[in-house]
C-alpha cells in the first residue's frame, strides 16, 4: 500500500539539491511503478501541496507510463496550478505540458491561451485566467 506521508517524510530528509532529490525520485518511481494512475497523480498532488520541489512530482508523473500516456487536460492544469518561478515553469513545460501537447492530449488552443495569459506563469487556477 502506498504511504504518501512516508514518501513526503523521505523526501524531506533528502538534501535540497537536484542530484539528491532526483536520486530519491528514481527510488520512489521504482516503489510506485505498479500503482494506478490515479494513485500516482494523488501522490504528485500531495508532493506539490507539501511544497516539495515540483520537479520531483513532475518526474514521477513523467516516469509513470500509465499516467503520462493518458494524462488529461484537467490533470495537466491541476499539476500546473500555483507555479510561480522559472524552475517550476521549465519542469512543468518539459515534463508535463510539453509531453501532453506533443502526444495531442493537450489541445493547441490551451497552449495558445497560456501564451496569451496576463499571468506571466499562469500561477492562478485557469478558471481565473482572462478569457480570449
Amino acid at each position: 500500500m502506498l504511504d504518501r506521508e512516508d514518501i513526503i517524510a523521505q523526501l524531506r530528509r533528502v538534501p535540497p539539491n537536484a542530484p539528491a532529490l532526483r536520486s530519491a525520485r528514481k527510488r520512489i518511481s521504482r516503489q510506485v511503478a505498479s500503482i494506478s494512475r490515479e494513485g500516482l497523480l494523488g501522490l504528485a498532488y500531495d508532493l506539490i501541496d507539501a511544497r516539495l520541489p515540483r520537479f520531483v512530482a513532475y518526474e514521477l508523473v513523467l516516469n509513470h507510463k500509465p499516467t503520462i500516456e493518458s494524462i488529461t487536460e484537467t490533470e495537466v492544469e491541476k499539476l500546473g496550478e500555483g507555479i510561480a518561478n522559472w524552475g517550476d515553469i521549465d519542469s512543468f513545460s518539459c515534463f508535463i505540458a510539453g509531453q501532453a501537447w506533443r502526444d495531442r492530449r493537450l489541445p493547441d488552443r490551451v497552449v495558445r491561451d497560456w501564451a496569451r495569459s496576463a499571468d506571466w506563469c499562469w500561477g492562478a487556477p485557469r478558471s481565473s485566467a482572462p478569457s480570449h
